[in-house]
């Protein structure tokens, strides 16, 4: 970081910057500039507050060389002719390291020594800053490391691969309250420490009742963010059916169905409509495949309507016998619903197969003549559908230049 900002800076601003510290130690400057930046951002959080006693006029003369210096690197930030990277450690430390946008430039601080941004309250570690040209390098890395830490926790998920600035916006809200008034919304993760909350007091009484609108309009802001980047198919969940059947096998969740979802972030789960799901974990990029298919049927067979069903390996005689091929049920369901998923009439092709397979069964789980019924999973869907659809379309294509 410093040594980016001596390479980027230019010439002029970094000799008054060395002229300013000769009177100094380094121990001295180092001290004072951690002083100077703890003050910038106290005073931008809390503007009305009294200002500081003046320092003598050797310091002042550095600080402003400072303020200069940085300014001017933040113009090269917005421009993105600098691209900065950072691991956020304030308000939560996450994992990995990410870019650090360029809108924030204007308020961006710089503790060089220590490789730090400062960004509001917010304490970024371990910051990068390279030419415009090292941003797809980085974004890749970052791509590869997310997407090989594998499977993690929803609420890890939330924490770690959400929009920054919502998240540090919803722990700002969160330390303006106690613990005991936070534990009071029972259906919210706490993101922060319980040692960074408020501390109760005599007084706190007089406050009177907490008022959580603006913590939960950040709230909201931030699961907006993690449901858009389902939709967009940044990472997806896998989780195991509890309703309205017990499963015991993991399966995708399209993204498509984010905007219906209601997240326990706290247990784990996921529900959709009538659908629950525990266990929720959440992988990075897009799933390999869309849905579980532990139906293990008819991998031999196009259409699935034989009556003769292949059985996965290791399932016993008893197993093999008498299950009906999934075909007619899909069928059934895709006739009965023809209508609703296309009032506009019915195209050639029906779009994306994992969608497509979504809606027809979003519309299954919703019907109440549907219920208690068995059907197939997403996956098992998706993979015979599109022969389906092709046999029925023709039936009423055929039907139709009939009857004209």
């Amino acid at each position: 970081m410093a040594d980016a900002i001596v390479a980027l800076s230019e010439p002029e601003l970094l000799r008054a910057v060395e002229a300013a510290a000769v009177p100094f130690t380094p121990d001295q400057c180092d001290q004072h500039q951690r002083d100077w930046l703890a003050e910038v951002i106290h005073y931008r959080l809390h503007p009305k507050d009294k200002r500081r006693d003046r320092v003598g006029p050797q310091y002042q003369a550095l600080e402003r060389a400072w303020y200069q210096l940085f300014v001017h690197f933040n113009t090269m930030v917005a421009s993105g002719e600098v691209v900065l990277w950072g691991r956020m450690e304030w308000p939560l430390a996450r994992r990995d390291a990410e870019p650090l946008p360029a809108v924030w430039a204007d308020e961006l601080l710089y503790y060089p020594r220590r490789d730090t941004v400062l960004f509001r309250a917010d304490v970024y570690r371990d910051v990068t800053a390279g030419p415009r040209t090292s941003a797809g390098t980085l974004e890749e890395r970052q791509r590869a490391t997310r997407n090989a830490a594998g499977s993690i926790p929803l609420a890890a998920a939330l924490r770690e691969w959400t929009d920054p600035a919502l998240l540090s916006e919803v722990c700002r809200h969160e330390r303006q309250h106690t613990s005991f008034e936070m534990a009071g919304l029972t259906t919210h993760l706490l993101l922060s420490k319980a040692q960074d909350l408020a501390q109760p007091s005599d007084q706190r009484w007089m406050l009177g009742a907490p008022d959580f609108t603006r913590f939960m309009a950040a709230w909201g802001g931030l699961e907006n963010d993690f449901r858009a980047r389902l939709v967009r198919g940044e990472f997806h969940l896998k989780g195991v059916m509890a309703k309205p059947r017990r499963e015991l096998q993991p399966e995708i969740l399209p993204g498509v169905w984010a905007a219906d979802s209601v997240f326990d972030f706290q247990r784990g789960t996921v529900t959709i409509d009538d659908a629950r799901y525990v266990a929720v974990t959440v992988s990075h990029g897009p799933g390999t495949h869309v849905g579980a298919v532990h139906d293990s049927i008819a991998d031999t067979h196009d259409d699935g309507f034989s009556d003769t069903p292949v059985a996965s390996p290791g399932a016993t005689s008893s197993q093999k016998r008498g299950r009906k091929g999934v075909g007619p049920i899909i069928e059934e369901a895709l006739r009965e619903f023809w209508e609703v998923l296309f009032p506009q009439g019915a195209p050639a092709h029906p779009g994306r197969t994992t969608e497509f397979a979504a809606r027809l069964i979003k519309r299954v789980e919703a019907s109440r003549l549907w219920r208690g019924k068995q059907f197939p999973e997403h996956g098992t869907v998706r993979k015979h559908l599109p022969k389906i659809y092709e046999r029925v379309l023709a039936e009423k294509d055929g039907r139709s230049q009939s009857g004209q």
